[in-house]
């Protein structure tokens, strides 16, 4: 790991068989009906390749915003009790309405 990364852990106990929770984040059809913060925001996976080494990336729909993109890359993964993955959010690509065609 760079020292100059910012790192976090979350830790949760969830009131779910640990295979279940390890499911919700290694499966793309089930990460894209739970992770967004609000039912308001939709999230479209475009793509998930859920081994170390493997990258992702989502794209949140925000009503009245642009997109937002997140990506990153899976780091560790040992079944069923730990993903140690990277989140980068993408800066938003903005371009003068006199450039667009």
């Amino acid at each position: 790991m760079n020292p100059d990364e910012a790192v976090a852990e979350v830790r949760r106990r969830l009131a779910a068989a640990p295979e279940k929770v390890f499911a919700a984040f290694a499966e793309a059809r089930l990460v894209g009906r739970w992770l967004t913060p609000s039912p308001e925001i939709a999230l479209a996976v475009l793509a998930f390749d859920f081994r170390v080494g493997g990258l992702f990336r989502f794209a949140y729909r925000v009503p009245g915003a642009s997109t937002m993109i997140v990506n990153g890359a899976y780091r560790a993964i040992e079944r069923p009790s730990r993903i140690v993955f990277s989140w980068n959010i993408e800066p938003p690509t903005y371009m003068p309405a006199s450039n667009r065609r």
